[in-house]
């Protein structure tokens, strides 16, 4: 049930968003910048300047859109607010909409991952444990994409491989699959349910393609290599002090010049969008081969420029335009029809990109509707995911899903916690707690102290069923928990995760093992999740 409303809402959603941005904006966008270098530089300017202003809006400018919803399933940590999850997919109309190089898929991802995080914790009827409500983050996920794409089965896979470069999240398959198919019909009856994309049937199946395939796969992988080591790049130039708005107006001028570029060598922008018409193009044989070797390039750049200087919006499709346009670009060098070479690079290179290589034969395999395309792509996509290695363009992915117990056995909690610890005075009322404390410093939970001695622990879930007028009056000892659970500096870390596991909490007091009332620190399942980074060798 809970996974059944999840898809027809995001389904909604995710059509209410393709209409505004595909059916009013983009189509009158797209033609003035094709009969006007001018409006062809400027429009993506102001489009990702506006969404610079819209995220500045909302207060929050850090992991954001798709990669909040793999973040939120690692740490558990819920995502933002419904004001800033809404600022943040507002934004995304005027970025995608005025020619800024994104998918829809982003928005729709972080859309649906809301919804799957958001419902059941609004629906009384619907009770879910915390790890619960993470695999239904990701179930919306998978609807979003099965919406968008026309693609449930590129959905379901999605939301399976994109927490990990090198695992799968198996817990999210069965919601997953009931919340893809749903979105699916909902967004097919209201946007129409015509494929994405035109591709002819071939039933040849030669060595001379098998290996053709190996090695646009090979030459993907290192074009994807270079890819996301160019956007780190740019990500990382854009990292200054200057306001959201100073940047993505940048980020828009650079796009707009590489966009009027595209059009004076091919005619139209196909450089700027979210690369639909390049698909296309490349598909139908329309462009030269030069045409599609300069599209990889200005296309690449276009979504650098895009995503790095802090815009909102999806990397998958760019990904998937720009392998078309390598595989067209490669199809006289292989001797094969340009469309099967196109499909090749399309599902090589994400697979490469974003280390999704089955959603990304799943992808390729849905849209042409031909099973003749199924063994190749999957030759071209294994190879280019292994020669890539482990660069990928999202931060947040892990590389295996299993949690390290013996090294994190081997961590104590007093190298890990905080000592810096906000503890709450027991007479504290609970109107001073939320504005004082729960509201400025955003923990879920806060030691209780009187006379500078723990004796319980508050969270939101204590004041949640207190009504608002008494707030004023009661105090945060008459609704906090006064047995507490504890730990230990000497304590490992693994230790501790299993009695938040075992409890549902996220933040446990560190005591002092000879006088258990004095406050050492405070652990956090966010501490250990960055202990389990340093583990893999991931940054912080």
């Amino acid at each position: 049930l809970p996974s059944l409303a999840v898809g027809l809402a995001t389904g909604v959603v995710v059509a209410c968003i393709d209409f505004l941005i595909y059916r009013i904006l983009w189509i009158h966008v797209s033609r003035l910048a094709s009969n006007s270098m001018l409006l062809c530089m400027l429009m993506p300017a102001a489009g990702l300047c506006a969404a610079g202003f819209l995220i500045s809006a909302s207060g929050e400018e850090e992991v954001r859109g798709a990669e909040e919803v793999v973040r939120s399933y690692h740490t558990h940590i819920p995502m933002r607010g419904r004001r800033s999850i809404a600022l943040h997919l507002l934004s995304t109309i005027p970025t995608i909409g005025f020619g800024g190089s994104a998918g829809l898929e982003g928005p729709s991802i972080c859309a649906g991952g809301a919804i799957g995080s958001a419902l059941p914790a609004k629906v009384k009827c619907i009770r879910l444990k915390r790890e619960d409500r993470c695999t239904m983050m990701l179930a919306g996920a998978a609807a979003g994409i099965a919406a968008i794409f026309k693609a449930p089965l590129t959905g379901i896979v999605f939301a399976l491989e994109v927490p990990f470069k090198n695992d799968l999240a198996h817990e999210a398959l069965i919601p997953a699959l009931v919340a893809s198919v749903p979105s699916y019909m909902v967004f097919a009856k209201l946007a129409g349910a015509e494929p994405l994309f035109a591709f002819r049937r071939h039933e040849l199946l030669t060595v001379e393609v098998l290996v053709a395939s190996a090695l646009l796969g090979a030459a993907s992988g290192l074009l994807a290599v270079a890819f996301v080591k160019l956007y780190r790049l740019v990500r990382g130039l854009f990292r200054g002090r200057a306001p959201l708005p100073a940047k993505t107006l940048a980020g828009g001028l650079a796009c707009g010049a590489l966009g009027a570029l595209s059009t004076l060598l091919a005619g139209r922008p196909y450089a700027l969008g979210s690369g639909y018409e390049l698909i296309r193009a490349s598909l139908a044989g329309e462009l030269s081969t030069g045409q599609l070797a300069a599209m990889v390039l200005l296309k690449s750049a276009t979504t650098v420029f895009t995503l790095g200087s802090g815009a909102l919006g999806g990397v998958f499709i760019p990904m998937i335009a720009v392998g078309a346009a390598l595989g067209g670009a490669l199809a006289e060098l292989g001797g094969g029809p340009i469309d099967l070479y196109a499909a090749l690079g399309m599902a090589s290179f994400l697979a490469a990109g974003y280390k999704t290589p089955l959603a990304a034969v799943a992808f390729v395999a849905e849209t042409t509707g031909s099973s003749s395309y199924l063994i190749p792509c999957l030759v071209a996509s294994s190879v280019s995911y292994l020669l890539s290695g482990g660069f990928s363009v999202s931060d947040e992915q892990r590389p295996h899903k299993e949690v390290r117990v013996a090294e994190l056995a081997k961590l104590r909690v007093s190298d890990y916690m905080t000592t810096k610890v906000v503890c709450v005075p027991a007479e504290a009322t609970i109107a001073e707690f939320i504005s004082k404390y729960l509201l400025k410093h955003r923990h879920r939970s806060f030691p209780v102290v009187k006379e500078g001695r723990l004796v319980g622990m508050v969270a939101v879930d204590d004041v949640v069923g207190v009504p608002e007028e008494e707030w004023r009056h009661r105090t945060v000892y008459e609704v906090a928990t006064r047995e507490v659970i504890v730990a230990y500096p000497d304590e490992s870390l693994s230790d501790v995760l299993d009695v938040m596991e075992k409890y549902d909490i996220g933040r446990v007091p560190v005591v002092d093992p000879r006088d258990p009332g004095r406050i050492m620190g405070i652990i956090s399942k966010t501490d250990i999740v960055k202990a389990e980074a340093k583990l893999a060798g991931l940054s912080d």
